[in-house]
């Protein structure tokens, strides 16, 4: 396992994030590792704007 930390570009807004995700699942990678300065409040919200669009933006595919 190679672990880059945040080399991935994984900070900023909500679209840019599951835009980079994606990219990072287009080159293979299928597995990353996230980090949230307040996990417990910061969690709901990535879920309800990064989660839910990378799946909207699979079930298309």
């Amino acid at each position: 396992m190679f672990v880059t930390g945040f080399r991935t570009g994984l900070i900023g807004s909500y679209e840019s994030v599951a835009i980079k995700i994606q990219e990072l699942q287009a080159i293979g990678i299928d597995n990353i590792l996230l980090t949230f300065r307040n996990a417990l409040q910061e969690l709901p919200d990535f879920y309800k704007n990064v989660n839910n669009r990378l799946e909207s933006e699979f079930i298309k595919k």
